[in-house]
């Protein structure tokens, strides 16, 4: 039983007989909530309501995270552009961690805001980490991307990037789950930014963006997420299969098990985005592709495609072929199996 002359269950009934009105549901003003995003650190923001009928597929897995949720707010962050189209790849993971763990800690803030006053929120990850015990299932709490494209924060292009109208691919996202309604809400934009340019088909080492518009998810996830999720996994069998150190550096080089350690203890790591570093879309990019296209190109896909490189395929698959074939003077490293 509440003992009910302890002084924080005593404050809580007098302040509750103060209360001589019923409660309203909470309105949010939708200036004044974009205002607070852009001033905790966002670089555009976009409002959607759960209830929206092109995120019927996540509405479950985000109720089950959040049952309060009535709105969902998208945050977007802007990506540096030289260090992404750097061939030291290195840097851009650099890039994208730091970006990442800004988004993470701008959600966080406007949620604390919206907690004090009064509105319940929760900021879900951006990048990292996810809720590995659904593992090989989906291990996404929600999908940021087609979110942001239905707040209005750009359309997903042909290389599986949402582009955003002024900054192109160079952005990553933060999605907010807000248990209150806004007084307005977001609609995707009417236009998309891809330009067709086909860039990022050009320059893929995997051949996992198609002239089509079709993508191939796996290939793109065997190489570029080489050092996460299922190729930590390959990783670890190659260390425990071993059975000894002469033989594991025959499976593995040691630039590749540095690069592990570097994953591991510095900041994850990436193997491509090749496709984010060639695409011209959006206001602050298309210009400098327009104006001078084959300086463009030497600056970009060039150096990308003539870069030696591990490119990790899986055995007997397309990409396997295509790195061969198309970039010979890449080595196409079978993983898994």
């Amino acid at each position: 039983m509440i003992n009910r002359n302890h002084p924080d269950v005593k404050w809580f009934y007098e302040e509750l007989d103060k209360i001589s009105t019923p409660r309203t549901e909470t309105i949010l003003n939708y200036e004044d909530i974009r205002d607070l995003c852009l001033k905790n650190g966002a670089d555009d923001v976009g409002f959607v309501e759960i209830d929206r009928t092109a995120l019927g597929g996540q509405k479950e897995g985000i109720l089950e995270a959040f049952p309060l949720t009535k709105s969902i707010i998208s945050l977007a962050f802007r990506l540096n552009r030289e260090p992404l189209r750097t061939s030291c790849h290195s840097l851009t993971s650099l890039e994208f961690s730091h970006v990442w763990e800004h988004a993470n800690s701008s959600g966080r803030q406007v949620v604390k805001h919206l907690q004090a006053m009064g509105v319940a929120a929760l900021n879900l990850s951006a990048g990292f980490p996810y809720e590995v015990d659904r593992w090989p299932g989906n291990t996404f709490i929600a999908s940021d991307k087609p979110i942001a494209v239905e707040a209005g924060l750009g359309q997903m292009g042909l290389n599986r990037l949402v582009l955003h109208p002024l900054f192109g691919s160079n952005i990553v996202f933060c999605t907010i789950l807000v248990a209150a309604d806004f007084s307005k809400y977001n609609v995707a934009i009417g236009y998309n930014p891809c330009i067709s340019c086909k860039l990022c088909v050009v320059v893929c080492p995997t051949g996992a963006i198609k002239a089509d518009g079709t993508f191939d998810f796996k290939p793109c996830f065997t190489h570029n997420y080489r050092e996460r999720s299922a190729g930590f996994l390959d990783w670890v069998r190659y260390l425990t299969d071993s059975p000894s150190f002469k033989d594991y550096r025959q499976r593995m080089t040691d630039a590749e098990t540095i690069s592990m350690w570097q994953n591991l203890s510095i900041c994850p790591q990436t193997r491509c985005d090749r496709c984010v570093a060639v695409c011209p879309a959006g206001k602050e990019n298309i210009g400098e592709y327009l104006s001078d296209t084959r300086q463009y190109l030497d600056r970009t896909i060039k150096k990308m495609r003539a870069k030696k490189e591990t490119v990790y395929v899986i055995p007997g698959s397309e990409a396997e072929s295509l790195v061969k074939s198309r970039f010979p003077h890449k080595t196409a490293k079978r993983i898994g199996g």
